[in-house]
């Protein structure tokens, strides 16, 4: 048995906006599209990501009650976790907390994790992950240069990869820009994006950290993508990600 769990990205608060926007995500794309046996799907938080702990609480409580379900039917079972910009770093920590209640995750499937929450430990992947694979954009691309990835680095004995592509951090998750500015440069921040995003680091950090993230904002307008770029780079992410899922799923040794 292939169980899974997927944590999605920051997006609209609204449930019907949200579900435009992350109607193809990468991370949706394995919860609906058969890669797996039994799944479970989870949308990201709202823009300040303040509801990242709940869903760390939610996705580890689901995870759990299906492992017990299967030890109790005896059934041999591998655990795969994936998740996408704040879900990415919810899932390190769920990954985490499975640890300590003797829980091995078989694969990790990362999608441009980033560390905007209040997690604690969401820097390293924990040795009780098998196989992990962490897709990021290239820092020289420009894109969300204030947030920060986490979850690039791997305890001993993980089989552990990463790689880097040209694009935006939506692309990153399967949720490409379409428009660019008149530069030919996607233009990320909008004026209401940077509130969000400054709010969120005041919420998390303070002022301090709300004024560090404003003067990132201000000078975060563009990236160095084109929507050409933007465009090409989604199959390569998901060819790059679907590839290594392959070489995981060939171990085929069950928890």
């Amino acid at each position: 048995m292939d169980l899974f769990l997927g944590i999605d990205g920051s997006g609209p608060g609204d449930n019907k906006e949200y579900e435009t926007a992350f109607a193809d995500s990468f991370v949706k794309r394995f919860w609906s599209k058969g890669y797996f046996n039994k799944g479970g799907y989870l949308r990201g938080p709202g823009m300040m990501g303040s509801e990242t702990r709940s869903l760390v609480n939610s996705g580890r409580a689901w995870v759990v009650d299906c492992i017990d379900d299967l030890n109790r039917h005896k059934t041999p079972y591998r655990l795969f976790l994936s998740g996408y910009s704040r879900g990415g770093a919810a899932v390190t920590e769920i990954a985490f907390e499975l640890k300590g209640k003797g829980i091995k995750v078989h694969a990790m499937l990362l999608f441009d994790a980033v560390d905007q929450s209040t997690l604690s430990n969401v820097d390293t992947v924990p040795s009780n992950v098998k196989y992990c694979y962490h897709a990021m954009r290239n820092p020289a691309a420009g894109s969300r240069e204030f947030f920060g990835n986490c979850s690039t680095s791997a305890a001993a004995g993980v089989k552990f990869e990463k790689q880097t592509f040209w694009c935006t951090h939506g692309a990153m998750g399967g949720t490409p820009w379409t428009t660019a500015g008149k530069s030919g440069k996607i233009e990320e921040l909008t004026t209401g994006q940077k509130a969000a995003a400054v709010g969120g680091a005041g919420l998390l950090l303070g002022p301090i950290g709300g004024a560090i993230a404003q003067s990132k904002a201000n000078t975060n307008d563009f990236t160095n993508v084109t929507l050409d770029q933007e465009k090409a780079a989604g199959p390569n992410i998901w060819k790059w990600m679907t590839d290594r899922l392959a070489i995981a799923k060939q171990d085929v040794a069950t928890s």
